[in-house]
């Protein structure tokens, strides 16, 4: 059976997850992640796999940035830190952590997440011969693709949410304000437009870096089936930018589809009940990105 797993950013989010039948839910560490989730602290983060395994329910942490060389000492620490407090797994996309997990005997507990890098079947299959737990695959991968891969490790991969599709360390919001002579929040979410496009992309700005995100949710319903067939394992809702209403009614999307209910049927009403947001389909039938 595939592992339905959802992102978390309030702690008390987590009952009402685990009672629509969520598997695994996920946290992200601060000042760890190249993510516009809520970061928790170590102490929430401890706090937060309690309350997830007291339901029977798995948690996943997310430490995806990429370190300097000054700080990684601190990461290992903090890395086996969540692992000592039960984590089931810590997603990683740093290779000093993962050489560090490798070491230490627990890279089965590792989901390697290199955001949108991940589309090669042969370098899939040389981590999982290695011992990672889950590959992530990437999301703006074709449908063809992503399948192939699926057939061949046990993968990973965002089904639905804003997608992440750019990262820089550099504090760009703020060179920008600087520049302009305008004053910006850090860790508040902005909106840039790119000159061929309509569609706003939400940006934001933390610890680890400016991230942009896509123009529009990616949405997985009638591809789910043809996914899981081919062998995807762990599915996994992103919620930054979304509503909690909106979040509640995407699991119970999914679980539809889990359930037998038409694909197509489930996105007609999808849509119809949540149209604060607009909808793609990702690049499942695009050759390449738009």
């Amino acid at each position: 059976m595939p592992i339905l797993s959802i992102t978390c950013e309030d702690l008390t989010y987590i009952p009402m997850y685990i009672d629509k039948g969520i598997d695994d839910i996920a946290l992200a560490l601060e000042n760890s992640a190249f993510s516009a989730l809520h970061a928790f602290s170590l102490e929430d983060i401890k706090k937060g796999i309690s309350m997830i395994q007291e339901k029977g329910c798995s948690a996943t942490i997310i430490m995806n940035a990429l370190f300097m060389e000054d700080e990684i000492e601190q990461k290992k620490k903090e890395l086996e830190e969540v692992i000592s407090y039960g984590a089931d797994y810590v997603v990683l996309s740093d290779f000093g952590l993962f050489q560090y997990a490798k070491q230490n005997h627990f890279l089965d507990k590792v989901i390697y997440d290199p955001i949108t890098l991940m589309t090669s079947t042969p370098e899939a299959k040389a981590l999982m011969d290695l011992g990672v737990g889950y590959v992530c695959i990437s999301s703006v991968l074709t449908k063809e693709e992503i399948e192939a891969i699926s057939k061949e490790v046990l993968s990973s991969m965002v089904i639905h949410g804003y997608l992440l599709m750019s990262i820089s360390k550099r504090p760009l919001l703020q060179e920008y304000a600087k520049d302009k002579g305008i004053s910006l929040e850090k860790d508040k979410t902005y909106y840039i437009q790119e000159e061929k496009r309509d569609g706003l992309m939400p940006t934001i700005e933390k610890d680890r870096g400016m991230m942009i995100y896509s123009d529009a949710v990616l949405m997985s319903f009638q591809e789910l089936n043809d996914f899981i067939k081919a062998g995807l394992k762990r599915l996994e809702i992103q919620t930054q930018f979304l509503d909690l209403d909106t979040i509640l009614h995407t699991i119970d999307a999914y679980q539809d589809i889990l359930s037998g209910l038409d694909p197509k049927e489930v996105e007609e009403r999808y849509k119809k009940e949540n149209q604060r947001y607009t909808y793609f389909d990702g690049y499942y039938g695009e050759k390449t990105i738009k």
